[in-house]
């Protein structure tokens, strides 16, 4: 049954992804992988502004919940988790990305 997912899964993966795997290396793969690209930051840059004003409006609406001290601690740990999970991929950055682990 499993096998049968992943198949199934991987059909469609193949299916959706036909119009954007461009193979060979002659020019005009080349300059339509770069069509590509372009369409692809397009896309991103056309989203940011929504994702923005999505995230603003999820932190004024947990601003809110706080100040009236009505969250529960379900909400609490999951708070916490996302702020460790942050915090974490940032000092793994900055460790990484420093080369070494002595400037923390």
């Amino acid at each position: 049954m499993a096998m049968r997912v992943a198949n199934a899964c991987k059909s469609a993966a193949n299916h959706f992804l036909k119009g954007y795997v461009v193979k060979g290396t002659t020019p005009e793969a080349l300059a339509e992988t770069q069509e590509l690209g372009k369409k692809l930051v397009a896309t991103t840059m056309d989203a940011a502004p929504a994702r923005v004003i999505a995230a603003k409006a999820e932190f004024n609406a947990m601003k809110e919940k706080v100040m009236k001290l009505d969250v529960s601690v379900e909400e609490a740990k999951v708070g916490l988790m996302g702020l460790l999970q942050v915090m974490g991929f940032f000092y793994l950055g900055k460790i990484l990305g420093s080369g070494r682990m002595q400037d923390l």
